[in-house]
């Protein structure tokens, strides 16, 4: 028999069950108050099944990887930790909640269900909370080395410099301190931090001179939450033999730079343990990523009434994802925390958007659910599409909005529509219609003009080399001489009444239905002409000083983000 017991699924309550491996990382992810830390309770208190009545049950079913006999379960004991054997050669286990049990007394628990689960639980699986994280790297009793094995991770390290390098190597990378032992401190082993002292010649690691140079470091106990929160984690995953560990919120306590290391060492240096995480924290999962560990399971959980509906993005769709470079430096990975997703063609869209979203629906009954939208932006209308597409494999909900002048070309038009799950040849005639009406449209600018207005942008210098002045006044004339710079600024009154008119109507509904906003009245700046738009950083910050809810000027703005607000939400 092997030290290992493990799950090979679990099962949610709307009925879907997850398939695992014995060396899975598996992450709960998603939105606020969806069940990510109840389901990890859950599958770690049940060996088998939960019940399906009871309403705080996440997971209703849970299978290990095999049953062992009783015969193989007190071998197993035999040879760890929780065995011990006194000077008469009488053996006794210490499993957590049981104390000195003989092996007689320990089949009597054995024999019952449910006592049989504790004894699997205390001995082969692992929780930490963020309570069990504060206290699991506290100082801790020294015992009779020779005759009492080691049980606890500072007992551990005491018999094993070695593993302590390891383990302070770890915290080294975190906190620039290193972990060190004190070994002669009485009764109690106590950890310190700071910098290893230097060992004399005539000295050892038990010399009383050296140890009395550790004893004056600092306690690790008396550092803040997040340096013991780190150690506890660590001293449990790389000393202890626990087969599965459960662990809420590793990220918390961590900044940004801790929470990813944690996440790339679970990742890189562990094999040999299965790992279940609730986590709030991207840094955590792109530390994970990008140790490019084999065996991980993202899942994230939707809740719908009393159902936790789960979606999984397995290894190779991970590896896929991971690829790319916008999903690994932006804020993508974000999106599995939040509820929705809007995308926007750059930062400024996303701020206008989302200081209109708060300052209209702070008191709606729908603001919690509100509030937790993510604005991204894809920076260009041609990006919109990868963005989306990264999402939909995170199975987060994705809007798009976007300037009228996504109309102006089959690409990305056609790539958003598919990224959104649309059909393009359902879209792509009535677009047609008013594209090509909108060419047929005179420009501000003739040939000659442009011409003319170019040449007299090169006559002002002798330079070889185009400032870039001169280039962003060249591009502004080129738009000038293009029916789309009109659309652009304009939107939907710009395109040639009639059949155009009708049919950019329908492809405008058409495209909403599927979560992709083209603003109808043209571009950000065209929501308040009152305000100079020769500079989008000028215009977005005096806009944004006004009150955005009652502005008169911003009435239009208001009604297009309602109407996306009612769809996705729902309306009061």
């Amino acid at each position: 028999m092997t030290n290992t017991c493990c799950y090979n699924s679990f099962s949610f309550n709307n009925g879907e069950t997850i398939e695992i491996n014995s060396n899975d990382v598996i992450v709960f992810v998603g939105s606020n108050n969806v069940g990510k830390s109840v389901a990890l309770k859950n599958i770690f208190i049940s060996k088998h099944t939960l019940s399906e009545n009871n309403l705080f049950s996440v997971i209703t079913n849970t299978k290990l990887t095999s049953d062992y006999s009783f015969v193989e379960f007190v071998t197993f004991l035999k040879s760890s930790e929780f065995c011990h054997e006194d000077s008469a050669g009488r053996v006794s286990f210490n499993i957590a909640q049981y104390s000195s049990l003989n092996e007689q007394q320990l089949f009597k628990q054995w024999e019952h269900m449910s006592l049989r689960n504790n004894l699997f639980r205390d001995v082969f699986f692992k929780f930490l909370d963020t309570k069990a994280r504060l206290i699991g790297s506290n100082a801790v009793d020294t015992i009779d080395f020779v005759n009492q094995k080691a049980r606890v991770p500072l007992q551990k390290l005491y018999i094993n410099d070695q593993l302590e390098i390891i383990i302070s190597s770890y915290f080294q990378q975190a906190f620039n301190l290193e972990l060190i032992v004190s070994r002669l401190s009485g009764k109690k082993i106590h950890l310190h931090i700071g910098q290893t002292p230097s060992m004399a010649e005539n000295e050892n690691i038990l010399s009383t001179s050296y140890q009395s140079r550790i004893q004056k470091l600092p306690l690790l106990e008396a550092q803040g939450d997040g340096m013991r929160s780190f150690t506890s984690i660590i001293l449990e995953l790389f000393t202890q033999n626990s087969s599965v560990v459960f662990i809420d919120e590793p990220e918390a306590f961590l900044h940004p730079p801790q929470a990813k290391l944690l996440g790339k060492l679970i990742g890189k240096e562990l094999t040999n343990k299965q790992i279940f995480l609730s986590t709030h924290s991207s840094d955590f999962i792109k530390g994970l990523l990008e140790s490019n560990k084999e065996d991980i399971k993202i899942i994230r959980i939707q809740r719908d009434g009393q159902k936790n509906i789960p979606s999984l993005l397995n290894n190779d769709d991970i590896k896929t994802l991971w690829k790319d470079p916008i999903l690994r430096h932006s804020q993508i990975i974000d999106g599995v925390f939040h509820e929705n997703v809007f995308i926007c063609e750059s930062e400024g869209d996303c701020r206008f958007f989302s200081a209109l979203l708060d300052s209209i629906f702070k008191d709606d009954p729908r603001s919690s659910r509100i509030s937790d939208t993510l604005f991204i932006a894809s920076h260009g209308k041609q990006k919109i599409p990868t963005v989306v597409n990264a999402l939909k494999k995170l199975s987060v909900p994705t809007i798009s909005i976007c300037d009228f002048d996504i109309f102006n070309n089959e690409h990305p038009l056609k790539e958003l529509v598919e990224s959104h799950g649309g059909n393009w040849n359902d879209i792509e005639k009535r677009w047609r219609i008013f594209f090509k009406a909108i060419n047929q449209e005179k420009s501000q600018l003739n040939r000659a003009e442009v011409k003319d207005k170019i040449d007299a942008i090169f006559g002002k210098t002798n330079k070889n080399v185009l400032s870039l002045n001169e280039i962003d006044n060249v591009k502004e004339i080129i738009k000038q001489s293009s029916p789309w710079s009109f659309a652009k600024a304009k939107g939907l009154a710009f395109v040639p009444q009639g059949e155009p008119y009708v049919a950019c109507i329908d492809t405008i509904k058409m495209l909403n239905s599927i979560g992709i906003y083209p603003i109808k009245i043209g571009e950000l700046e065209s929501f308040d002409r009152s305000v100079s738009n020769s500079n989008k950083s000028k215009w977005l910050d005096e806009v944004l000083q006004k009150n955005m809810k009652t502005d008169t000027n911003l009435q239009q703005a208001r009604e297009f983000v309602i109407e996306i607000v009612d769809k996705v939400f729902g309306s009061v």
